[in-house]
């Protein structure tokens, strides 16, 4: 079942998917998307994506297949929180590889 992010309504193909948007938009800096995680799911990121998809799912509407699309548009940029981590060449070399990560399987999930 596809879900739309209940912080941003960006159209995820299911529970893992939602729980992976959510935590790397957090994690990449998204005050909104942080915030609502420590709200709803406290730990969330000591959590695999099946675990975080039990709870994140009971908070995001349901939608239909055909409305989820992967363009690298939906990507949400990073935001706030720029001083929260360390602004060193290790986080930043993770950083573009988590949003490097993301696109790919964007673009793998469009082929499918």
């Amino acid at each position: 079942m596809a879900y739309a992010c209940p912080v941003c309504e960006a159209p995820q193909a299911d529970g893992p998917h939602l729980a992976n948007h959510l935590a790397f938009t957090a994690l990449l800096h998204d005050d909104q998307h942080a915030d609502w995680l420590d709200d709803v799911a406290p730990g969330w990121a000591d959590r695999t994506p099946e675990e975080l998809a039990e709870t994140v799912v009971e908070h995001a509407e349901s939608i239909d297949v055909d409305t989820v699309t992967a363009e690298a548009g939906d990507i949400p940029q990073p935001t706030g929180r720029s001083t929260d981590l360390p602004a060193d060449s290790e986080v930043q070399r993770v950083v573009e590889e988590a949003i490097d990560m993301t696109r790919e399987r964007h673009e793998e999930s469009e082929k499918d």
